[in-house]
């Protein structure tokens, strides 16, 4: 797990597959830990889980956040800093669930927490008061990291959707160390993988393997064999077909390397339009 390159798509995946185990959560906090400069990004991205988890799932979130605070502050203050600000909002949803068993396992988190001096008793107060009165008021800094509402922009030139209120700041460096391509470039890419010359719109290949004699399908056609001469003649008769599928297979898989590239591509065109979107809210304030 640690040596897998951190993107949001990657941590999205990450945090489907977490449970309530402690390797777990230990095994992903060590990740996340490990992708520190990331910590805005992790935040947020941990936040929506939040918004969109079940009660009990929500505990097992504060417990890796709790995991993930606790073990990183001897290597650096961002995941601290971070939760802080995000955490407030992440409680206040825990009280609107009602679920006593988890706002009791939540409390003794936070108590860990003052007992530890994790966060300043300001901040601890805060928590407590938010987790056991369900009120919540923003502070300035919590708004810069996450808002109240969730109105969704989107981005004019490719359709795509950003939740504006609830993303982060974007990282410092484009995913997978590519640069956002040009519009057009992108497009054309993206036309020439679905075109006519792609492999599932060749439908003239797909017709030759459509043709194949029936019997070929036959699992049990070697067991009906009786002489080597039909061996022979089946082993003739499969060699054509076999150089087709291999043709096939040989175009799927280029194509498909095609779609990882136009993938990580897509990536970094996202995190450009994130950039000037984050920097027009800036000037707007």
């Amino acid at each position: 797990m640690a040596g897998m390159t951190f993107t949001p798509g990657v941590l999205e995946s990450k945090l489907r597959d977490l449970n309530s185990t402690m390797q777990s959560i230990q095994e992903l906090s060590q990740w996340l830990i490990n992708n520190k400069k990331h910590a805005k990004s992790v935040v947020g991205i941990w936040f929506r889980e939040m918004q969109k988890a079940s009660s009990s799932r929500k505990l097992t979130l504060v417990y890796l956040a709790n995991d993930v605070i606790q073990n990183s502050r001897r290597k650096g203050p961002e995941y601290k800093t971070e939760f802080a600000k995000a955490l407030p909002r992440a409680l206040h949803l825990v009280a609107k669930d009602k679920d006593q068993s988890v706002t009791k396992s939540v409390t003794h988190v936070i108590s860990i927490w003052k007992e530890r001096r994790v966060f300043e008793d300001e901040t601890i107060s805060k928590f407590n008061t938010i987790l056991s009165s369900g009120h919540y008021k923003r502070s300035k800094s919590e708004s810069d990291a996450l808002s109240t509402s969730s109105r969704v922009e989107e981005s004019s030139s490719m359709g795509v959707v950003i939740d504006s209120e609830t993303t982060p700041p974007p990282q410092e460096d484009p995913p997978n160390g590519r640069e956002p391509p040009q519009v057009d470039v992108l497009l054309k890419l993206m036309t020439s993988v679905d075109g006519e010359k792609s492999a599932i719109q060749d439908m003239a290949l797909r017709q030759r393997i459509a043709n194949f004699p029936s019997h070929l399908y036959d699992v049990d056609i070697l067991s009906k064999l009786k002489s080597k001469e039909a061996c022979q003649e089946l082993l003739e008769e499969v060699k054509e077909p076999l150089e087709i599928l291999s043709q096939y297979t040989k175009k799927m898989e280029d194509e498909l390397k095609e779609r990882q590239e136009i993938e990580q591509l897509l990536e970094s065109f996202l995190w450009l339009h994130q950039c000037l979107l984050y920097k027009a809210k800036e000037r707007q304030k």
